[in-house]
């Protein structure tokens, strides 16, 4: 079982990484995945983008921008977390669940 709880940039990182080392019938759990609730935000359309958020830069979203939980940076992190669940969701070597419990935590079972 593996829980990742990190910077929300590195997520899919973290998680194919995961794939690749956890065995058949492993526990994947992500945190934070509904991301204080704004990834439900109907202003985040079905492309993981809005007009009015703009994406995630890593080179320019430093960590202490972070630290401060800046509205807007806590808007362009869901617009990268809801892309990271369309990602997992869509994973055809994963079983999915994501629990609207707290900020959001999904569960993956490696098929």
């Amino acid at each position: 079982m593996v829980y990742i709880d990190a910077d929300k940039w590195n997520y899919p990182v973290y998680y194919d990484k995961c794939m690749e080392l956890v065995r058949r019938g492993g526990i994947i759990l992500l945190d934070d995945t509904l991301w204080e609730g704004y990834v439900c935000d109907p202003k985040i359309n079905k492309d993981g983008k809005t007009s009015e958020v703009e994406p995630l830069d890593y080179q320019r979203d430093s960590i202490e921008l972070y630290k401060y939980h800046l509205p807007s940076i806590y808007k362009r992190i869901a617009v990268h977390m809801h892309a990271l669940n369309k990602k997992i969701v869509k994973d055809t070597r994963a079983l999915v669940n994501i629990l609207p419990v707290g900020s959001g935590l999904t569960i993956v079972t490696k098929l």
